[in-house]
Order: C-alpha cells, then sequence, then structure tokens
C-alpha cells in the first residue's frame, strides 16, 4: 500500500514541516514523510503543531501521547514509531523493516545522525542550517576524528559555495590535518585556484603562503596546481551552459522586458543577496 498515499483530508487541516517545506494533509502521509526523512528530523519535528494536526485528524490519544513521550524527553525515534504503529498505512512487514531501521539508527552515535540530517539540509539547499549543524557537530569534543574531519570538509564546502575561500581553505587544511584524504587536498588545491579572481579573491602573499605550504606539507608542485587549474576551467565552462546558469542569465538580461519589470528583478535579486551576506556575517561573528 505505501507506493501510493490514498487518505481523507480535511479542508484547512495541513501541517507544515520545516525541512523543505512541504504541507503535510494527511496522517498516511505523515507516516510517508517520517519514513522517507527519519534521518533528517530530530525531536523538535514532534511539536504542539503537529500534535494539534494530529488531534484534528480525529488521532487524540495519539497527540496527547506524543506530547507526553515529548515532555519526558523520549527520543523522537520512539515517537516516530508510534505515528507508524497508530496509522494503518504501512502493512504489518512493512512496519516491521521501517521499526528495525529505526532500531540501526539507535545503534549509531547522535553524532553521527546529526551528520546525515546536516547532509539532507545541504542536499536540499538549506545551506545556512546545514553550516549551523556541521559547526556544532565539529565542535563536540568527544567526536572521533573522522567525522570530525568530514564535517569540517563540509564546512569548506559550503563556505567556498559563498565566495569565502580564506574560510574555506582553514576548513578544508582543519580536515587534512585530522584525517589524510585525498579529496579533503583537492578541496584546498581547487579553493585556491578559486580564489585567484573574482568575488572572495585572497591577495597575492596569501596565495603564495598557501601554495608553499601544499608543496612543502604534501608535495604539490606549481605543475600539479596548473592541471587542476585546468579541470576546474572546463567544469566552470560546463556550469555556463548548465539549464540553471541559462535560467539566471535570461532572469538578470534586459532584453524584451518592461524596464520597470527589469529593475524590479534586479532589486529582488541584490535584497537577497544583501540578506544572505548579512546572515553570513552574523554566523561569522558568533
Amino acid at each position: 500500500m505505501s507506493g501510493l498515499i490514498l487518505s481523507e483530508k480535511k479542508e484547512g487541516v495541513f501541517y507544515r514541516e520545516s525541512l523543505e517545506e512541504k504541507r503535510i494533509f494527511s496522517a498516511e502521509e505523515l507516516c510517508y514523510y517520517l519514513k522517507q526523512n527519519i534521518y533528517a528530523i530530530n525531536e523538535d519535528f514532534f511539536g504542539e503543531e503537529l500534535c494539534a494536526f494530529l488531534a484534528a485528524l480525529g488521532y487524540q490519544s495519539l497527540s496527547v501521547r506524543l506530547l507526553q513521550k515529548k515532555n519526558l524527553g523520549k527520543s523522537y525515534l520512539s515517537m516516530a514509531a508510534d505515528v507508524i504503529m497508530e496509522i494503518d498505512y504501512y502493512s504489518g512487514e512493512e512496519k516491521k523493516k521501517i521499526l528495525a531501521e529505526f532500531d540501526r539508527i539507535m545503534e549509531r552515535s547522535p553524532a553521527q545522525n546529526r551528520k546525515v540530517r546536516a547532509d539532507i539540509l545541504m542536499k536540499n539547499g538549506k545551506e545556512e542550517d546545514a553550516y549551523k549543524e556541521y559547526k556544532n557537530i565539529s565542535e563536540d569534543a568527544d567526536l572521533e576524528e573522522e567525522l570530525r574531519a568530514d564535517c569540517l570538509n563540509d564546512l569548506g564546502v559550503i563556505c567556498g559555495a559563498g565566495f569565502r575561500y580564506e574560510e574555506a581553505y582553514t576548513y578544508f587544511r582543519q580536515a587534512m590535518q585530522l584525517h589524510k584524504k585525498q579529496e579533503y587536498l583537492d578541496n584546498m588545491i581547487c579553493c585556491l585556484i578559486l580564489a585567484k579572481d573574482g568575488p572572495g579573491r585572497m591577495g597575492t602573499e596569501a596565495l603564495r603562503e598557501k601554495e608553499k605550504e601544499l608543496c612543502v606539507q604534501y608535495g604539490v608542485s606549481g605543475e600539479l596546481i596548473e592541471k587542476y587549474g585546468i579541470v576546474v576551467e572546463r567544469e566552470a565552462k560546463n556550469v555556463e551552459l548548465s539549464g540553471d546558469t541559462i535560467e539566471f542569465k535570461e532572469k538578470i538580461s534586459p532584453r524584451n522586458k518592461p524596464l520597470e519589470e527589469y529593475h524590479q528583478t534586479m532589486e529582488e535579486l541584490l535584497a537577497g543577496w544583501k540578506e544572505d551576506f548579512r546572515k553570513q556575517g552574523l554566523e561569522r561573528q558568533k
């Protein structure tokens, strides 16, 4: 039954989840969402709004039970299991498999599950939320070095995407110092190449020092950096030809548009960029 959602919905009753900002209109859709996104949610998911949503659909006892567990500090997996078992959407065999997966999640460390959640946030384009999650995980004193290195590398990727190359390089280097991995070294090299021109570029002296560091500590020659540069340039050209890039170019082009519409589009884009920059600045201050 789980391949197709057939359910009763009540007009005006829905729950908006925060991960992808999707609307959930029925108890059956909620079961499907929990199974597909169990790695991405946490205790915050099972708040008063969700419980009110379930009560409005006629699941009053389940709503009360979830609130009680929430107040007692029970695991979100326990609450998710209650929803899966109470609502008649999955078959008995499917429910067993889902609960077995919940058990496997409980066997992993909280940090490992938080890392999966951060990865999903990143995949869904919520870089700011992912950054906070990776940052919090990486600062866990009891974290194993390999997982900390992965989080530091992910922080570097987010910073690099935001043209904060100096900060990105620092994260990549910290990751490499903790756990020698080719991916981290590749990111260090590519970061320096991207930092030579355009937004977020580093000064000549800073670039020279970091290139020397790569040579002395990791045996990366200037010739190898040039080869990486060719690959980066080729990838940049591929990005220019991508559908998203073409769509963006058309959006900011004044061709065949009323002047008022063009100015409004540019103002909206600039306002969005300014807000993103402001948020990044506040995060760096923290």
